[in-house]
C-alpha cells in the first residue's frame, strides 16, 4: 500500500539510485534540526544541521491496534546548548517529530520528505564516560498519555479521594511558600 506517497517517491522507490536519511526536529525552549544525511538539507523554511549529533534512533514500529509506540533518540552530548537547554527548560512531553527524506543520490537535492514519527519525551538521560558523552531520550505517542487521571487537583478534597488520611493541604495557607 503506498500510504498516498507521491509519484516522485514512489518512482525513487522502484530505481535503484536513491538516498534516504532521518530528519530529527526537536521542540524545546529551543526548536532544533538534526539529520544524519551526509550535508544539511532544506526541508520547507527548516534547516536540518548535519553536524553529527543525532547518533541513533531506534527502531520504529506499527500495529493495527491502539498501543502505545515508544522509541529510543540518542544525541552527541557535545552541544552543550541543548543540554542546557533540556536541564534549564525541561524535556518532559517536549515534542520530537521524525521524517523520512529521500534525496537525489546524483545531486544531493531533497526530493521530498514524509513524517514517520511524532511524539513527546518521556524521560532523558546523559551518559558520559572518558571518551563520549550521550543524551538519549524516550518519546512515546500520544497514546501515551491516554490513561492518565485528570481532574486532580491541589486542594484537600481532590487529595482526600485517594488519600483519605492525608492532611496535608489543610495546612497549606499556614506556609511560608511564596
Amino acid at each position: 500500500m503506498s500510504r498516498g506517497l507521491s509519484s516522485d517517491i514512489k518512482t525513487q522507490l522502484a530505481s535503484t539510485s536513491f538516498v534516504m536519511a532521518h530528519l530529527v526536529k526537536l521542540e524545546f525552549n529551543t526548536t532544533y534540526y538534526y539529520t544524519d544525511f551526509s550535508s544539511d538539507i532544506v526541508d520547507g523554511s527548516d534547516t536540518y544541521s548535519a553536524n553529527g549529533f543525532l547518533q541513533k534512533i531506534g527502531s520504529i514500529s506499527e500495529s493495527a491496534g491502539l498501543t502505545i509506540g515508544s522509541l529510543s533518540l540518542s544525541l552527541s552530548g557535545v552541544n552543550q546548548t541543548l543540554i542546557s537547554d533540556v536541564l534549564n527548560n525541561g524535556h518532559i512531553h517536549r515534542q520530537i517529530t521524525i521524517k523520512r527524506a529521500f534525496i537525489n543520490a546524483s545531486t544531493n537535492a531533497l526530493i521530498e520528505s514524509f513524517s514517520i514519527y511524532s511524539g513527546r519525551v518521556e524521560s532523558m538521560d546523559i551518559a558520559d564516560t572518558d571518551k563520549t558523552s550521550m543524551i538519549n531520550f524516550r518519546v512515546a505517542n500520544h497514546w501515551s498519555d491516554f490513561a492518565r487521571l485528570s481532574g486532580r487537583r491541589t486542594n484537600s478534597g481532590s487529595q482526600n479521594q485517594f488519600f483519605p488520611n492525608d492532611k496535608g493541604f489543610d495546612f497549606i495557607t499556614q506556609s511560608n511558600i511564596s
